[in-house]
This record gives C-alpha cells, structure tokens and sequence, in this order.
C-alpha cells in the first residue's frame, strides 16, 4: 500500500518532473518521465501529463459564491401569477397555449 504525498511534496515533485519533461527531447523520454511521475504521485496519467505541460502557467483559482440563505432564496423565488403571465405572454402565444402558465409554474420553481 502507498502512502500518500501532502500537496506541497506534490507540487514540488511537479515543478522538478514538469522542467524535465519539457528539456525531454524524445517521446520515449517523455513516457518513461511520465510514468515515473504517474507512479511517485498516484495521478491519473492524463491528467498528469496536463500537469507537467501547464506547470508553469498561474492558475487562478475562483472565490466561491457564499451559500444562500432562505430568506434570498425565498424572496428569489416569490413571483406573483401576473408577472408570470406577463413574461410568459410572447412564450404561450407561440406554443399555442389556450391556458395561463402561471397556476402552474409555482409547483416546478
């Protein structure tokens, strides 16, 4: 059984793997560089190559939304049946409804 690498170990072994793999000059250098990291890292082996290939780039990573409350949530979701019709109007008149979507809506939102 193999134990796992912390991140930093990891990222260290990519920056040394991915400058070898890219002074590689043979695809046959490449592979057996790419096993090596794929075995000392547990990569999945594309996702791997990815890595030595974009090891210089700076990723940015994205903030996450916050989670929202009920309340956002609820005022969110609170449409009256008319302004439902209203928005829907131009929508029915080409699917040929003959009845108001609005009865309706709130059970699927």
């Amino acid at each position: 059984m193999r134990k796992e690498l912390d991140l930093m170990t990891r990222k260290k072994l990519t920056q040394i793997y991915a400058r070898r793999y890219r002074t590689a000059r043979s695809k046959k250098e490449k592979t057996m560089i790419l096993d090596e990291f794929v075995n000392l890292t547990g990569y999945n082996r594309s996702y791997a190559s990815w890595l030595l290939r974009h090891a210089r780039r700076k990723m940015r990573i994205r903030a996450r939304r916050p989670a929202e409350s009920d309340q956002t949530r609820d005022r969110r979701l609170r449409i009256s049946r008319a302004t439902i019709d209203r928005l829907l109007s131009g929508s029915r008149r080409l699917m040929r409804l003959r009845s108001r979507p609005a009865p309706v809506l709130p059970h699927f939102v």
